[in-house]
């Protein structure tokens, strides 16, 4: 008994596309945007897709399966392990896979499925095809090429006729969702006012010495900690910047750090290798990762008894995002 069939349009979810004669051309599939941002705390997931339905039409008179696989041409490979339904995008580093189902089944590799039959009563057959381009792990943030628009995803038999899938050419954009620093803010000299003994005459008195200033610029959903280190102190744990102890440095006095929009609490220092961990470690407030990390800079009389000279300090602000 002689069989053929022919694919036409049908609308499925929303989603509209046009194919031509069984004859040579495949049946192809557009996705759209494929793009995703995340932190590297987030859990990863679907990068773009498309649920599409198609109409196989033959002629036969009586039932016939129809298979489909994909095929060992195709530019994925199995993942393996217990998600057997998964398939990774082979160059993509094991970044990105595929999901790729019809009629809500699982294709497999190189091996024939069969996903349903032909209907002799109207000759209209229905395949619903549902594809998932997924990451994978953690992927490098970078433009991506899963598709090329040639290379046949899966395939669908009817008898000894034989249907390539394409799916048009797809590039995935992954973004990592990030803070970035001003780079003419990354090292500063910052040129403190010059003050009277008398300002800071007695123990624990302040003056304002000048203020700091980091512009950032923190993606939204972003977290950002921060942790100071006394650079002439390594172990400095207070809250009072060491002074370089040098010929001509005032005696008996410090500095304090303040965030300027919540100047109750002087920051403290210390060391730093995690700054997730940090004891002594601050969260950035909304406007400081959107705008800038501002701190103001006070003399304090530390030891009671003073003298004037030279003032220089060094800190180390470290900032981590997540």
């Amino acid at each position: 008994m002689k069989k053929h069939f022919t694919v036409f349009p049908a609308v499925f979810a929303s989603a509209l596309f046009s194919t031509s004669c069984w004859a040579e051309e495949p049946i192809t599939l557009s996705v759209g945007k494929c793009e995703i941002e995340y932190r590297e705390e987030d859990s990863v997931g679907e990068l773009c897709g498309t649920n599409q339905q198609i109409i196989l039409s033959d002629k036969s008179e009586e039932k016939t399966a129809i298979y489909a696989r994909i095929p060992e041409t195709a530019m994925v490979l199995p993942v393996g392990g217990a998600d057997n339904q998964l398939y990774k995008v082979i160059g993509m580093d094991n970044s990105i896979g595929v999901d790729f189902k019809l009629n809500q089944q699982s294709l497999n590799w190189g091996e024939w499925v069969k996903i349903g039959e032909t209907n002799p009563a109207n000759h209209q057959n229905p395949v619903d095809i549902q594809l998932k381009y997924r990451v994978l792990g953690r992927p490098n943030a970078g433009v991506y090429q899963v598709s090329n628009g040639t290379s046949p995803i899966a395939q669908i038999k009817i008898g000894n006729q034989i249907k390539n899938i394409v799916v048009s050419p797809v590039k995935a954009t992954i973004k990592l969702k990030t803070c970035r620093v001003d780079a003419a803010d990354l090292n500063q000299i910052i040129g403190l006012q010059s003050i009277s003994l008398s300002q800071i005459s007695f123990l624990g008195r302040e003056a304002k010495g000048g203020e700091v200033k980091i512009r950032l610029n923190c993606d939204d959903g972003v977290e950002a900690v921060a942790a100071l280190t006394d650079m002439n102190n390594l172990l400095n744990t207070s809250d009072i910047l060491s002074i370089e102890p040098s010929k001509g440095s005032a005696k008996g006095v410090g500095i304090k750090l303040y965030r300027k929009h919540q100047p109750g609490n002087a920051l403290k220092y210390g060391p730093v290798r995690d700054v997730k961990f940090a004891g002594h470690r601050w969260a950035l407030n909304m406007q400081e990762k959107k705008d800038s990390l501002e701190l103001v800079a006070n003399y304090i009389n530390k030891d009671g008894k003073i003298s004037s000279g030279k003032v220089n300090a060094a800190v180390m602000i470290s900032l981590t995002y997540y």
